[in-house]
């Protein structure tokens, strides 16, 4: 990958439940749940693996705070066990399983990104420095979304799977370097 050093920071992950659940069963019976009854859902912090999960009545779960998908899914696995022990989902039921978002963070070391200059040469790139400091751009022919920091940071959004990350990653280090947008001092 040119030298990037990567960290993903969030993966939002989604579990599907062939089955509807009963709420007010898991208020009763799962311990650190909360939310109102008022909303269709619950919300637990889990602990291991580190993260939130939200639970609706419609079978479907919501996990973010993973630090990969393979811990985004045993994070669901583990809440799915966890209904099925409280009788709040049949033991019979299937846990559909999907990376819905990979945020994570990647720096090229000893470079710095112009991104004033990348404003103008990339096309849809937008830089308003009054407003954010960074320039947001989402190359063509790829579904994740960009920050770059001029310190040479990046952080990067919407992609599904670490291979389609590292796809984009490559893709924006061509078109910074094709565009002379990289500066090593």
């Amino acid at each position: 990958m040119a030298g990037w050093k990567v960290k993903v920071l969030n993966v939002v992950a989604t579990g599907f439940l062939n089955h509807p659940l009963d709420l007010r069963v898991v208020r009763e019976k799962v311990k650190g749940v909360y939310g109102t009854p008022k909303f269709p859902s619950v919300t637990l912090k889990m602990r291991n693996p580190k993260a939130t999960v939200s639970i609706f009545e419609s079978g479907k779960i919501i996990c973010a705070g993973g630090r990969s998908p393979g811990e985004a899914f045993t994070a669901l696995r583990r809440i799915h066990k966890i209904l099925v022990d409280a009788g709040a989902a049949p033991p019979s039921s299937k846990l559909k399983l999907e990376v819905r978002n990979i945020v994570a963070s990647a720096t090229l070391p000893g470079a710095f990104i112009d991104v004033e200059k990348a404003s103008r040469e990339l096309p849809g790139a937008v830089y308003v420095p009054e407003q954010f400091p960074a320039a947001r751009y989402k190359p063509q022919g790829v579904n994740v979304s960009f920050l770059l920091y001029s310190s040479g940071k990046i952080i990067c959004a919407g992609a599904k799977s670490v291979e389609e990350l590292v796809k984009a990653i490559e893709v924006l280090h061509e078109q910074l370097e094709e565009h002379g947008l990289l500066i090593h001092p």
